[in-house]
Order: C-alpha cells, then sequence, then structure tokens
C-alpha cells in the first residue's frame, strides 16, 4: 500500500467540523509543489451531519493528488483511525484533528527529513493554542536528543510523549496489526501508548508541527464531557494495563508504559473521586476497573495504595476502604494541602543541607 512518492498521511477524522475544517485543510495547502506531492492527506467524514462532507470533498476535487475522502456511518475517533491508516500511502502516517492545524511553512523542512530518516517514531514539538489561533504554550522536548536516532531507553522516560507529538512508521503500525477502539471516546490515547511495543528508534525535530486548539466547546478534555464519558476512559486505560501485562517487565518499554500509567491512573481516579456531583454511576466503573488493576499489574495497584503523602493516593486509600469523603470540603483544602506539601519539602531540602 506504501506509495513511494508518499512521505507522510495524515489522518483526520472529521464529525460535524464544518467550522474548523478550512482551516485545517487550508493549513496543508503549500506552494512547494514537491512537498504537496508528498503529503497524503486522508479526510474521514464519521458520518457529519452538516457540511463536512462537502468541504471536503472540495479539496479532493482541487487536489486530487493530496486530497482523499472517506465518507462512512458514525462509528467515534477510532474507527476513523483505523480507516484511514488501511489505506494510507505515506512512508509515515499520524493523526491530525479536524479542529486543530499544522504549521505550513515547517511542512517541507519536517517532510525532506521524514524521507531520509528511517526510524519507528517521529517526534515534533507542538503548540496549544487558543480557538481564535492565539500561543498558549509551546511544547518541546529538550530531554531528547535533537536531530538524531535514539533508542528508547535514552531520555524517554522523561516524558509521557502525547498524540500531537508523534508520527509513526505506517510500516510498523501495520506489522503490530495497530487498531484503536472504535465506538468510544478517548481512543486517541492508544496512539500515545500502544505502538510502544514495537518501537526500537526514533527521532526528535525539534521543529513545531501541530497546532493543538484548546477551549472549544464539547473537547473531549472537558471535565463535564470527560464525566460524560468515563466508561470510554477506563476502556482505554484497561487496554493500555492488558498490553504492558504483554511487556517483558523490567525492559525499558515496560517502565515507560509504567510510567505513563501511573500519571494516567491518578488523573482517572482523581476525575471519578472529586466529581460534584458525585456520580454513582463512574465509582462503580472505577470499582471495576480496580479490581482489575489488582490483577492485571498488582505494582500499579499497590502504587496507588501506598502510605504516601500524596492527596490523590491517600483519597485512592480511604475510598478503596470505604471511607466517606466530603468532596466541597476537599476541594477547598487541596490548595492549603498543596502549600504546605510544598513548604514541607522546602524545609526538608534546607535541612538536608544543613
Amino acid at each position: 500500500m506504501e506509495d513511494k512518492t508518499k512521505t507522510l498521511s495524515l489522518i483526520v477524522p472529521s464529525y460535524n467540523m464544518e467550522r474548523y475544517l478550512n482551516r485545517c485543510l487550508d493549513s496543508l495547502i503549500i506552494d512547494d509543489e514537491q512537498s504537496m506531492a508528498a503529503l497524503d492527506v486522508i479526510v474521514v467524514n464519521d458520518g457529519s451531519k452538516d457540511r463536512t462532507s462537502e468541504i471536503a470533498h472540495s479539496y479532493a476535487e482541487k487536489y486530487p493528488g493530496t486530497f482523499r475522502v472517506i465518507d462512512k456511518e458514525n462509528g467515534n475517533y477510532g474507527s476513523c483511525i483505523n480507516v484511514g491508516l488501511a489505506i494510507a500511502k505515506g512512508k509515515y502516517v499520524r493523526p491530525l484533528d479536524a479542529d486543530d492545524y499544522v504549521v505550513k511553512e515547517n511542512l517541507p523542512d519536517i517532510l525532506k527529513k521524514l524521507e531520509e530518516v528511517d526510524v519507528e517514531a517521529i517526534v515534533t514539538d507542538f503548540t496549544e493554542v487558543s480557538d481564535t489561533c492565539q500561543a498558549l504554550r509551546q511544547r518541546s522536548f529538550s530531554l531528547l536528543p535533537a536531530n538524531q536516532i535514539f533508542g528508547i531507553e535514552e531520555s524517554l522516560c522523561h516524558y509521557e510523549l502525547p498524540m500531537h507529538s508523534l508520527t509513526y512508521r505506517t510500516e510498523m503500525l501495520r506489522h503490530i496489526g495497530y487498531q484503536q477502539t472504535e465506538g468510544i471516546f478517548y481512543s486517541d490515547q492508544e496512539w500515545n501508548f500502544l505502538p510502544f511495543k514495537a518501537v526500537k528508534s526514533l527521532y526528535y525535530l525539534p521543529q513545531i508541527l501541530y497546532q493543538y486548539v484548546m477551549g472549544r466547546d464539547g473537547q473531549s478534555v472537558d471535565p463535564a464531557v470527560e464525566q460524560k464519558h468515563m466508561d470510554s476512559n477506563t476502556t482505554v486505560f484497561l487496554r493500555m494495563l492488558q498490553c504492558m501485562s504483554t511487556v517483558e517487565k523490567g525492559s525499558v518499554t515496560y517502565k515507560y508504559m509504567y510510567h505513563y500509567l501511573q500519571r494516567l491512573s491518578l488523573h482517572i481516579y482523581y476525575a471519578v473521586l472529586l466529581a460534584d456531583p458525585y456520580s454513582s454511576t463512574n465509582d462503580k466503573l472505577l470499582r471495576n476497573a480496580d479490581q482489575q488493576l489488582k490483577s492485571l499489574s498488582p505494582e500499579l495497584y499497590g502504587f496507588l495504595d501506598a502510605d504516601s503523602i500524596s492527596f490523590n493516593i491517600r483519597l485512592i486509600r480511604r475510598w478503596r476502604r470505604g471511607k466517606a469523603t466530603n468532596i466541597k470540603l476537599l476541594k477547598r483544602t487541596i490548595p492549603i494541602y498543596n502549600i504546605v506539601l510544598r513548604w514541607r519539602h522546602s524545609l526538608k531540602g534546607i535541612l538536608s543541607k544543613g
């Protein structure tokens, strides 16, 4: 399926994105004809009810050598990635959400580097931007070796690499039979995690490619949306756990995955236990996930049950033991608790120097 003339496939999952799709696709139109020819843009219309399909087809008609469109029934984000990956022609492949966009000025240089380098994963910088395209924060990975090939053991455990930074070798994803979970939210987290069971070599290119739009109404990172779809969050979490359980314990890959799941698990437990109003449905989902965690990774289960000064872990210990928690009071005391924790840490450092 790989086309020697195509360097990068971008899969653009799109559901009711008529407001944003032009901005996204315009960012992929560049004056350099050779670079345009190296791009393979696959817009997957996920059963949209607005003008998403019409807009996407207008680009495919005007730039048939670069843009393709798939119209399908709604199946959520993962189904779009799976359909796009099945027909991707590029040497490398990555998602590009329809409400996000790329820095077109950097595309020619990045494409040239992708043509030259043969690795399983490429890491690039990205920027978090507002809905009006104002830069909020640049995300770079300065502890990684820049402009050179390196292995997963070299500095990678300093980071949990997000989707916006990761481009994979298409052949590698197909070799491992990579598929994202369909019909649910948050399957984009699988992109950051599951392929790493096969990643051996990486290349960090310290250039900004992705522009990640923050603050849009209805985004999956919205706490209200996350509460509504906690079943998706726990499903993805358990799939990641199952993947880690197949990796050799003690290996560098295992350490990367374990570190990643430490933070993700704290986020999920914290989101459920501090929700206001508290959801009994999500509590049941979390208890089920907690029991499966105990079976799949006793080590991670124990980490979340340690006698720790960490507020998050103390909260989880109380919940596991059935102790009632006043959520509103906790929310008021968290800032004070964090100040005291920082003070204790600083005092400990001063005393140790003395």
